[in-house]
């Protein structure tokens, strides 16, 4: 039997293991010229090292880290993501004439980003002096509920008149993505602070599905769904993910469920959720474009691996990188949008003006911007040398709310913040920093005031063995 906390590596090279054998049957051309190309050698022996660091993580974490599904995730994009390029090559006339970029040395700065961002990860792991747990955070129950119904009704409120300004469901219409894009314009800033507000209610009845008992738990898991689906009303697909992936970090801290039970969870889950959104942003051209589903899922998976690999070679090959002027953009959205209007300046220009997201959207034709990944917009801004920085520099936070996740006792309300952050940066690999920096401004406001208004410390020292005998709500 092995010990509890090296549970998890069996696991992990099982479907890292699973996903090589499906690349090569799926994909033998690109195996073969992984094999004749020495970018691709030094990627794979990186990886290997990114897996070495994560089970050294793992074996100092617990049985589920969240590193390990991150690195699942690193791993995954370039394994898919090239396929999706080709098709989207074949069938889109959306990059003006480019040639098919070379996936090798972007493959080999992915790799570089991935090892920084583990290796940063484990530095926090191991500097970071372990927390004294002298005292719980708990949740005062009155206040709580009153904070779960005040942002229930702003998120109802702000949806509600979201759909007058809109005048349909965009979920349901084939022209989501339109929608999605265009949405803060169509109901204005304020009317889309609050129809976003949909996490902070899901959050706080996710908590409460675990600290509760009988048949109140049914009540608010329903709450919780209700909410992730308020999310997909308006075409929000990530601000979804967000809600699950708190659900699922609450899940596994609460039931500490079986390894193959969680990975079968995962994956069902994982494949409702990404075919719900594929069937829905395609219902509008079925009869018409002849594509099966399996092209359009191709197509789709890690859609952004396409402009990530263009846009790291063309900043390689002229040595342009553009410095500050595509990296303070995010930074702007932590300042409220008063001050710039006291100081005569357009927040929303600064944000497109200085952002890479945008930058190189307005490069590809897409006015609301693409994804590069923190790893290419590093690059793009600094080069080689930006990517080990942002990237270690992103590890150690994760690192710090890894381990804040691991040493929390189940009913402190700190859980409920950790979650959230952790839940913005599991996506990391496809994000950009605009998109991990603006949940803050909109959602994370209203978790981090609930938290600060609605908890209470107790000072009572929990014995070994005894913490769930201490009360969960005030």
């Amino acid at each position: 039997m092995l010990k509890k906390s090296l549970r998890p590596i069996p696991m992990l090279l099982c479907t890292i293991a699973g996903l090589v054998a499906a690349f090569v049957v799926l994909f033998p051309r690109l195996f073969e010229s992984i094999l004749s190309n020495h970018f691709y050698g030094y990627s794979i022996v990186l990886f290997f090292i990114s897996v070495g660091i994560v089970l050294g993580i793992v074996h100092r974490s617990s049985v589920f880290s969240p590193s390990l599904f991150l690195l699942i995730f690193f791993i995954a994009v370039p394994v898919f993501g090239p396929a999706n390029a080709r098709q989207f090559f074949d069938e889109v006339t959306y990059y003006f004439g480019r040639d098919m970029p070379s996936f090798d040395f972007p493959t080999f700065l992915w790799s570089v980003g991935t090892v920084s961002f583990f290796g940063g990860v484990l530095l926090a792991w191991l500097l970071l002096p372990r927390s004294k747990r002298n005292y719980k955070v708990l949740w005062d129950r009155k206040r709580m509920l009153l904070f779960l119904k005040i942002s229930l009704l702003l998120a109802f409120f702000g949806t509600l008149l979201a759909f007058y300004r809109i005048g349909y469901v965009p979920f349901l219409r084939s022209d989501i993505g339109d929608v999605r894009t265009g949405y803060f314009n169509t109901v204005g800033p304020l009317t889309s602070r609050f129809s976003m507000h949909w996490p902070v209610p899901a959050l706080l009845s996710s908590m409460l599905f675990f600290l509760e008992r009988g048949k109140k738990r049914l009540m608010y898991l329903c709450l919780t769904i209700i909410c992730a689906m308020g999310m997909l009303f308006y075409a929000q697909r990530t601000g979804f993910v967000w809600i699950i992936t708190a659900f699922g970090l609450l899940y596994v801290k609460f039931s500490r469920p079986r390894p193959l039970r969680l990975l079968a969870i995962a994956g069902i889950a994982f494949l409702l959720v990404y075919g719900m959104m594929i069937q829905a942003e395609h219902r509008g051209a079925l009869p018409s474009d002849g594509a099966t589903i399996s092209s359009r899922i191709t197509k789709h998976t890690f859609s952004e691996w396409s402009q990530y690999s263009i846009v790291v070679n063309e900043a390689r090959s002229g040595s342009d990188y553009l410095g500050w002027k595509i990296f303070v953009g995010p930074f702007f959205t932590l300042v409220p949008r008063q001050i710039y209007d006291l100081l005569g300046y357009d927040k929303g220009a600064l944000i497109m003006e200085y952002s890479a997201v945008y930058h190189y959207g307005r490069e590809f034709d897409e006015l609301y911007g693409i994804r590069i990944g923190p790893i290419g917009e590093a690059f793009a801004a600094y080069g080689f040398g930006g990517v080990i920085l942002q990237m270690t520099v992103l590890g150690i936070f994760f690192g710090v709310f890894e381990r804040t996740y691991f040493g929390l006792e189940k009913n402190d309300a700190r859980l409920c913040v950790v979650c959230y952050l952790l839940s913005l940066m599991l996506h990391l690999p496809i994000t950009t920093m605009f998109m991990l920096l603006v949940p803050l401004t909109v959602t994370g406001v209203f978790i981090f005031a609930y938290y600060i208004f609605g908890t209470r410390k107790d000072n009572r020292i929990p014995s070994e063995g005894r913490g769930s005998n201490i009360p969960v709500v005030g």
